[in-house]
């Protein structure tokens, strides 16, 4: 490993567990052995650093949640895989999020535009890939829905430190997202998909999939009972 990732994923690991602002140069090279002079040699301040250490970390846990994934699992278990992965991501690291979004604003949107962009592209392919495997509807804008599906998934991290909302965690809320989004999108046999996996995981309140397996049999005896009516 060159010094340079080596220092990244110690100062990321370093920020993390201490915060930002509670991590200076100087602890790092205490850290790693070295002297505060190697570390200016490779980055010209601490923000240089906090910069490449935010990329880094989007970029690896990207790629773990990506290792995960198997080429057997459907569409849906994918997506709804990646992003569960993803909301127990920002439960687990609140502090590093918020720090960026507080003390370094910059930083933090110039990387989130950049991990937006792939995560758009990823949602289309995956929700293009849904409607040829049958699980999600075949008439409804692919483009627009991922515009929508991305800015509520990146837009949580501001969402969730306001006011009430802060209340909830994190995996809590991307699970009420993919389940009232991706429900009212797929067909018959990707709604049965989801609600199998939504109904053993957290969710805002007690809302589980048995409320939604009785508004589907409601749904169901009401369409049975206009069949008999016109009969």
């Amino acid at each position: 490993m060159d010094s340079r990732l080596h220092i990244i994923r110690e100062a990321t690991r370093m920020f993390v567990e201490e915060g930002l602002k509670n991590v200076r140069m100087d602890d790092i090279a205490r850290r790693l052995g070295i002297s505060k002079r190697t570390i200016y040699e490779l980055f010209a301040n601490k923000e240089e650093l906090i910069n490449e250490c935010a990329d880094q970390y989007f970029i690896e846990s990207e790629n773990h949640f990506l290792q995960n994934v198997t080429d057997n699992e459907n569409i849906i278990q994918q997506i709804i895989f990646i992003l569960r992965q993803s909301g127990q991501f920002m439960d687990q690291n609140p502090s590093l999020i918020q720090s960026l979004q507080k003390f370094y604003p910059h930083i933090y949107r110039q990387t989130v535009i950049k991990h937006y962009e792939k995560g758009v592209e990823m949602m289309y392919n995956g929700m293009r890939k849904g409607i040829e495997q049958g699980l999600l509807l075949e008439n409804f804008d692919v483009d627009l829905a991922v515009s929508i599906f991305t800015h509520q998934m990146y837009g949580l991290s501001g969402f969730l430190t306001e006011g009430k909302f802060s209340q909830y965690r994190r995996r809590e809320v991307v699970n009420f997202i993919i389940l009232f989004f991706f429900r009212g999108i797929a067909t018959e046999k990707g709604r049965e998909i989801i609600d199998r996996y939504m109904n053993d995981i957290e969710l805002p309140g007690k809302f589980h999939s048995d409320r939604l397996q009785q508004t589907t049999d409601k749904s169901e005896l009401n369409k049975q009972r206009q069949e008999s009516e016109t009969i």
